[in-house]
């Protein structure tokens, strides 16, 4: 029983955030954190009456990584990588010039439009040419490095 409240839950995050707001990541955490907080709440004070298991903490523990992978792919569904319009311009041209590939990938912007995102969402700022850190965008590079560090997750390109 407790499993299907569970994807319940999960289900029923997903519809939230898709009908009720707009992609940042700061309302999805917080919302999560919020909703997750309360099913604990109902399931420990025992108010829908479920009888206590061992499987119920791995329920919660696979909630959250279930989150988890949502928080850290909901960012791949708004833009492309480098890598696939690369391999979309090679799919119609078998042979391309360096140069022609590079121009190509300049004139789709897909940088442009990362930055202005990160900074929408408060992660950078972009001054006199240069671009920082903001607090909340440290914090989540602190966040994404423990999480990488953790699960052994290496990234090059």
């Amino acid at each position: 029983m407790f499993f299907l409240i569970n994807i319940f839950f999960i289900v029923f995050f997903h519809i939230f955030m898709k009908v009720f707001f707009r992609f940042n990541f700061k309302k999805i955490i917080f919302y999560f954190l919020f909703f997750y907080f309360i099913l604990i709440l109902v399931t420990y004070s025992n108010l829908i009456k479920i009888k206590y298991s061992d499987l119920n903490i791995l329920y919660f523990v696979i909630n959250f990584l279930i989150f988890l992978s949502y928080v850290l792919t909901i960012g791949l569904k708004k833009i492309n990588s480098p890598t696939f319009y690369i391999l979309e311009t090679l799919e119609k041209k078998n042979i391309v010039d360096k140069n022609e590939l590079l121009k190509d990938l300049e004139n789709k912007k897909i940088f442009e439009e990362r930055f202005v995102e990160l900074q929408n969402e408060n992660m950078i700022i972009l001054k006199n040419n240069e671009i920082s850190l903001t607090k909340n965008g440290r914090s989540f590079a602190l966040f994404m490095k423990c999480i990488s560090f953790f699960f052994g997750v290496r990234s090059k390109g």
